[in-house]
């Protein structure tokens, strides 16, 4: 689960770290570690002092924990690779132990105490970690429902998360905090979404009380002949809203994009660009579709709520 660097430096005495792997250390030899190129992110583990990103604090901080605790919240969003926002704090391995257990009582960790049914809990590469309903369960109150909405689609998509499944994962999280924006969340979920952009794209229009357009449609023209994949799409209306990451920014791709929304046009289709801008500010998103749909005969107004 780490994240091996290109290169490697040699310690004091001319051995080599390893930096695939934490080790364990004491109070006796810290210092010593420490002159040799090394670092303890928390009390009883060590790594090489270049190695010190969210996963490496993961398989450092695994080291010292009890066999009943469970890497939980945003650092299990990490560990299923689902896509968390930038502005989530992942300088602490959130860990969740045994409502009735020993609390860990530690300035690099973030202790949750619960207890955890075996089915919330599975095994990643080997680390213990909330499975995809739990996790999602979790974040209700740390994440905004676009973003949630994006996590749950993505953990869907890969069947690391089970609709039935979670149903009965928030029927017995009724308490939980979060749980309102769980249940909204739950709702939208599309395993069709195959990037984050696009379900929060979709929920912004589903707030706005637009229609909600159907994720990654194959388009075709009127004799079968394949135009384009859409990410968002209004079949009935033939409106596409497609959305350009940073990707699109090569001329190769550039020529690509052009020569397919001529394509789409050409076969009366409305293309509608979005970008990075658009999510940032949800209205400037709106405004496009409203008016796309409003040249289609489609009259109703929208708004941000």
């Amino acid at each position: 689960m780490t994240q091996t660097p290109p290169t490697t430096s040699p310690l004091a005495d001319g051995s080599t770290p390893t930096p695939d792997q934490a080790h364990r250390t004491d109070r006796t030899n810290h210092w010593r570690f420490r002159k040799r190129g090394w670092v303890s992110p928390t009390r009883g583990a060590r790594l090489p002092s270049h190695l010190t990103g969210p996963l490496d604090l993961i398989q450092a901080t695994l080291l010292v924990l009890p066999e009943d605790a469970t890497f939980s919240e945003r650092t299990a969003g990490l560990i299923l690779g689902a896509p968390l926002p930038g502005e989530c704090d992942m300088s602490r391995p959130h860990v969740t132990v045994p409502a009735g257990g020993r609390h860990l009582s530690r300035a690099a960790i973030v202790c949750h105490r619960r207890d955890l049914p075996d089915d919330e809990r599975t095994f990643t590469d080997g680390i213990p970690v909330t499975t995809g309903e739990r996790t999602f369960i979790d974040l209700g109150s740390a994440l905004r429902l676009p973003r949630l909405v994006a996590l749950g689609d993505d953990l869907l998509r890969r069947r690391l998360l089970d609709p039935d499944t979670l149903h009965k994962v928030i029927q017995r999280s009724w308490k939980q905090r979060g749980i309102v924006n769980v249940r909204k969340a739950a709702a939208l979920l599309d395993a069709r979404s195959e990037s984050p952009q696009e379900s929060v794209a979709r929920v912004f229009i589903g707030q706005a009380g637009l229609p909600m357009p159907e994720p990654n449609v194959d388009i075709f023209d009127e004799y079968g002949e394949f135009l384009a994949r859409g990410d968002l799409v209004y079949l009935d209306l033939k409106i596409v809203i497609e959305y350009d990451g940073e990707h699109h920014l090569s001329r190769e791709q550039q020529a690509k994009d052009a020569a397919r929304r001529h394509r789409l046009t050409r076969n009366g289709w409305f293309v509608i660009t979005i970008v990075a801008e658009d999510l940032r500010q949800p209205r400037l998103l709106i405004r496009k579709i409203t008016e796309a749909l409003a040249l289609r005969g489609y009259p109703k107004r929208a708004s941000v709520r």
